[in-house]
This record gives structure tokens, sequence and C-alpha cells, in this order.
């Protein structure tokens, strides 16, 4: 294998520590018992950081990178969503928009949609799902004085408002949320492992509900357009498809796994790379044919690195390409690994 690595410090406990990327920077997000700091890393070889943003103790849990240029969208335990954009010129952050939901938000994504508008799609503790337009959203705000503005209205299609809509409910807390390549699917699963596939932009039409596993789902990819692999706290994986209305699942078993798993990322249609507690990564062939799960290459890394997040991965010609993010647990030095296997 081959390794280099680009090292920083960020003050708080690194080992809360999440790494992102957005618009190709990379950038770090401290867990939530810390203040979150935003990390701008230009390169491996000049070993160049700067601290861009850094928020109150406990405001933000989430960070959604946006595809707009140099923005991002937080939601925080006081209910809010906000949108950010940062200046690498100035090495600040600017808030361009905040809005307040009933209740705790939990989880977060972006995606452009027709006509290139990018959306965020947040559920909340009761499992409520609401689509907020971004660049509306942004323009609604008053930027001289950063007032917080109210416009959400209530969870109900009747009170929709043209910048925050409500699409759909659960009856259980979502613990994440997908949508296809084609965008033409919208995938959510909760607590209780239970897959709801929805037509975009219909979401209300529910096109299928699937169940598969007997534990939580705690890793999710969508490999093609059409097929998702998810992996519960048992290490037993499903690959699904999700154009059909019943019978989803093509076929599962338990990964050749024997420690827990902490992270995953797709590789190729039909391969993903994942690390586990036991300092290991493993490239993973799922064989949908001959319906085998097989470990191809693998990787043990020193004890003084705790892995923390997979944040590129490139196969070409056999070759596998890795951008990885770990903590030294000797020193508490933030890393950035480039990684060839």
């Amino acid at each position: 294998k081959r390794m280099k690595a680009l090292t920083f410090i960020l003050p708080g406990s690194s080992e809360s520590l999440l790494i992102t990327t957005i618009n190709n920077q990379l950038s770090a997000w401290i867990g939530p018992t810390d203040s979150k700091y935003l990390i701008e890393a230009k390169s491996i070889a000049s070993q160049e950081t700067k601290l861009l943003w850094q928020t109150p103790t406990g405001e933000e849990s989430n960070l959604i990178p946006l595809k707009r240029p140099n923005s991002f969208a937080t939601i925080g335990y006081d209910k809010k969503f906000r949108v950010w954009e940062f200046s690498l010129k100035e090495g600040k952050c600017i808030a361009l928009y905040c809005c307040s939901f009933p209740k705790k938000l939990t989880f977060g994504i972006s995606s452009i949609l027709d006509k290139g508008t990018e959306c965020c799609f947040i559920s909340d503790k009761f499992g409520d799902v609401y689509m907020i337009d971004i660049e509306k959203a942004i323009a609604s705000t008053n930027l001289e004085d950063m007032m917080i503005r109210q416009d959400f209205i209530g969870p109900s299609l009747a009170t929709e408002t043209p910048i925050c809509t409500f699409i759909m409910g659960h009856q259980e807390i979502i613990t994440k949320l997908l949508i296809n390549e084609k965008k033409d699917l919208f995938i959510t699963i909760d607590q209780s492992s239970k897959l709801k596939v929805s037509r975009i932009p219909q979401y209300y039409l529910v096109h299928g509900i699937h169940f598969g596993h007997h534990a939580e789902i705690g890793h999710s990819i969508l490999m093609d357009t059409y097929e998702l692999i998810t992996i519960d706290s048992t290490k037993y994986m499903n690959l699904w498809d999700i154009t059909k209305e019943d019978d989803a699942i093509l076929f599962g078993g338990l990964l050749p796994i024997a420690k827990p798993i902490k992270g995953v990322a797709k590789a190729s249609a039909n391969a993903f790379v994942l690390f586990d507690e036991g300092n290991s990564l493993k490239f993973i062939e799922v064989k949908k044919e001959a319906k085998e799960i097989l470990v191809r290459k693998e990787i043990e890394l020193e004890d003084s690195l705790a892995l923390l997040e997979i944040l590129t991965v490139e196969v070409t010609a056999g070759v596998c390409k890795l951008t990885i993010a770990a903590i030294n647990k000797k020193t508490g030095l933030a890393t950035i690994i480039k990684l060839t296997f």
C-alpha cells in the first residue's frame, strides 16, 4: 500500500471528529459535545490548514454539504435549519438563512432536482420530512441584521410555503434519507429498519414499504440507479431492487466481518469499501447473480490510528484509491490519509 497524510491540530475533543468534503475542500466537523469547527485543508502537499468557522457549544448537530458554491447547511439541537456561505479569502462564514421547526431535527441531505433547483430534505424526531428550496430561502432573508425567519408554518399539506414544504410522515424516527441517481425515487429508513420508497415529485405516492432486517440498519449505499445495499448492526446485508413494490430483496447474507462496522462507501456498481472497529479496511465485492459477498482486498492500519470516515473512493484497473480521515490516538491529531491498495 502507498500512503500520504495531512495532519492538523483541532481544539476540543478529537474523539467525536467528523470529516466531510465541501466543494472539494477537506473540512473538519467536531461532534456534539464540543464547539463545531470548519477547517480548510488545502492540500496534503502543502500541509496548509485554516480555521474558517466555529459555532457556540451544542448549537449545530449535523452538516449538509450543498452544491451551491462555498455553501453548506446545518441542522441544530435548537430545532433550527441554517444555510451558511464561507469565504476562503476572508476565512470566515456568513449566515444566509435560518428557520425554526416544531420538533428536533434528526437528519438531512441535499439534492439538485428538476430545472437545477437545489433542495434540502430534513426529517424530525416524529418522522416528518420537509423540503426546503435553498435559493428561495436565501433570497427571503434580510442579510443586514441576519434576523431569524419563521418561514415554516406547521406540518400540513394545506400550509405549504414557497420555501419549506411538508412532504411526508413516518411512524418512526427516520435515520436515513436517500435519493437515487435518476432523481425519481425517494427512500427513507427508520428506526424499525423499515424502508419506504416514494415517487418524486409526488412524495405522498408510496411505491413500496419493505422489511428485511431484524436489527437497526446502520449503513446504506445506493449502488446504481435502482439498487440499494443496507447493513444492520448484526452485519447482515441486503441488496434491494427499489423499483419493486413487493419482494424487493435480491439477496441477503452475513458479511464476512468479525468486528462491528464503523463506515462504508461505494466503490463501484458492484463493490464497496468498509472499515471496522479493528482498524481494518476491506474491499467488498457483491456478486448478484451468484449471490455471493466476497472480501477482495484488506488492509490493517496501525493501532495508533482510529479511522473516522471514508471521504473518497476511486477504482481504476483494479487499483483502489482512498481518501480517509483518522485520529492519531497518541497525539490527538486529525489526519487525512491518501491510500492506494
